[in-house]
């Protein structure tokens, strides 16, 4: 037998369906994102040092975009993509959907680049892993005068 909270719970919507015409996989979901990414990022501004990386929240459930990554300590789960700073608060957040959106090209450009989009031109410098490096991507953040360091 449900109690109350777990009905409203249960029934609790973010989105109404039909409204869904891009295909979006997240779209029940994104406003509510959007909201955090928002929060996030009003709440603490950042320091001269940022870093993107990805995380794993653990999910073992049916999802289409649920990743599989052998090396993490969670190997199932969401893939996210974060923005941090050394204070180690996520200043914004992206989740991984599926590689299909991005076929043939290389994922983790675009992804930095709209993760970064707020400090783009305020001379910051981003901290990632050999994951995210490439020399397009260098030059691009150069450009927008940010600096990247690759661990």
């Amino acid at each position: 037998m449900f109690g109350h909270f777990e009905t409203l719970l249960r029934f609790w919507r973010f989105a109404d369906n039909s409204e869904n015409i891009s295909g979006d996989k997240l779209f029940k979901i994104r406003n509510l994102l959007n909201m955090l990414n928002e929060k996030f990022e009003k709440f603490k501004e950042p320091n001269k040092y940022i870093a993107v990386d990805e995380t794993m929240v653990p999910f073992r459930g049916r999802l289409s975009f649920r990743q599989y990554i052998p090396g993490k300590p969670h190997k199932n789960g969401i893939k996210l993509f974060k923005v941090c700073d050394a204070d180690v608060y996520t200043h914004r957040v992206e989740i991984y959907q599926d590689l299909s959106i991005t076929k043939g090209e290389n994922l983790t450009k675009p992804a930095v680049l709209r993760l970064c989009e707020a400090y783009l031109n305020k001379g910051r410098t981003i901290v990632t892993d050999n994951f995210y490096t490439r020399i397009e991507l260098a030059r691009e953040l150069l450009y927008k005068n940010i600096h990247l360091i690759v661990t």
